[in-house]
């Protein structure tokens, strides 16, 4: 369906909704959330006139509020996209200005503050954080973002102390036990002690950031500023949730604890730290991370003897190219070295979130007066935590079972 023919339906959506007085919240409800996926995918198309989307968005946004008041409503979520759109829009006249004039003075900054990261459901990150466009092309490829994985905090520090379970001291400590106290006074025993041992550690909040210049004349292209800047400079392959992801591997890597049992076969060292050695450490797990080559080598397992693929039935699940293993997801990553797996319980670590991205466009930088160019520059701040090293266990030499 063509971008005008979906604003003339939720047009006739919105007017459906404010004139069934007769519905119940719950349909009420599904109808709104039916308005929002279509104003997602007007948005995601992004052909439509500012003017059009701007009052779908104003009309939208009366009808929550409405439906809020009534106890039916939630408050409504907006995409990076969306509010980097609404942001740029601001400053149409500001960008428009300073690609005419050589005499105007560039220095915008564009904030996203009025994204919500507070209110967490199940992908809730990856609804606020991530940009869905229609037909085959997704992103530069269809990436996974870790912080969508990981519960989110925010944080006005520069570092975050935090107490770190200590996992070699921990194995051994003492835990709850009977203690009779029936036996005469003499012969009682002290009650069990439990003992727990800590490491403090620090999260450093980094900087991740980067620049590109462009031509100045490129400003008068809203919907360029719109779409193009914001997908490259966070989602594309080189932007910040690309290096993000990186960092937050990093981090699983120096806290986490090796796979110490002793099966062989690559599925079986991944299922038995999962289910065996994991649970082990009381923790369930939520996701299996990996180098995406290695996924493909696990999907194409093939027997060495009769050169059929023998993937455990009921075991590993692969529908519409995502593989779990007994249930849990597997996560492929290009950030990921090769020949090893994190298998994790997500609940024990924390993302953390100083500034969330923004861009800022520039004028003195280098020579760019004498050029006629623009520096654009994007960045966040960011950190992880670990609270407790044994939610996560690494599994190293997953090569071809072939």
């Amino acid at each position: 369906m063509g971008v005008e023919e979906l604003i003339k339906e939720v047009k006739s959506g919105v007017e459906t909704f404010k004139t069934n007085t007769g519905a119940t919240l719950a349909e009420q409800k599904q109808a709104l959330e039916e308005i929002r996926t279509q104003i997602a995918e007007i948005e995601s198309k992004g052909f439509a006139k500012a003017e059009d989307i701007d009052k779908i968005r104003e009309d939208f946004s009366s009808l929550a509020a409405e439906l809020k008041e009534k106890g039916g409503e939630s408050v409504e979520r907006k995409s990076f996209r969306a509010s980097f759109a609404e942001a740029v829009a601001k400053s149409k006249e500001t960008f428009e200005v300073a690609a005419k004039s050589y005499n105007s003075r560039l220095d915008v900054k564009v904030e996203l503050k009025d994204m919500d990261f507070d209110n967490f459901s199940e992908r809730g990150l990856e609804v606020l954080t991530t940009q869905n466009l229609p037909g085959i092309y997704h992103f530069a490829w269809d990436q996974m973002w870790l912080r969508n994985i990981l519960p989110s905090i925010t944080t006005e520090s520069r570092t975050i102390e935090y107490l770190q379970e200590d996992a070699t001291k921990n194995a051994d400590a003492g835990h709850a036990d009977i203690w009779d106290d029936t036996v005469p006074i003499e012969e009682l025993v002290a009650k069990p002690e439990m003992a727990w041992h800590f490491i403090d550690k620090k999260a450093e909040i980094v900087w991740i950031a980067g620049t590109v210049r462009l031509k100045r004349s490129m400003l008068d292209d809203i919907g360029f500023l719109r779409t193009y800047i914001p997908q490259q400079m966070v989602y594309g392959k080189r932007g910040i949730f690309i290096r993000e992801n990186a960092l937050i591997l990093a981090s699983f890597n120096t806290n986490s604890v090796a796979y110490d049992g002793a099966k062989t076969n690559n599925i079986e060292k991944i299922y038995d730290a999962a289910f065996g050695q994991l649970l082990d450490n009381h923790h369930s797990p939520t996701h299996i991370l990996m180098n995406h080559r290695d996924v493909v080598d696990l999907v194409l397992n093939k027997a060495s003897g009769s050169g059929e693929y023998d993937l455990p039935p009921g075991v590993v699940s692969i529908a519409t190219g995502r593989l779990t293993i007994g249930g849990v997801p597997v996560i492929g990553l290009p950030q990921f070295e090769r020949g090893s797996a994190f298998v994790i319980d997500n609940r024990q670590s924390l993302f953390a979130s100083r500034m969330e991205p923004e861009v800022r466009f520039f004028e003195e930088d280098r020579d760019n007066v004498i050029k006629n160019l623009i520096t654009v520059r994007g960045e966040s701040r960011a950190g992880v935590l670990h609270f407790d090293p044994t939610s996560a266990i690494k599994v190293t030499g997953i090569v071809d079972n072939g």
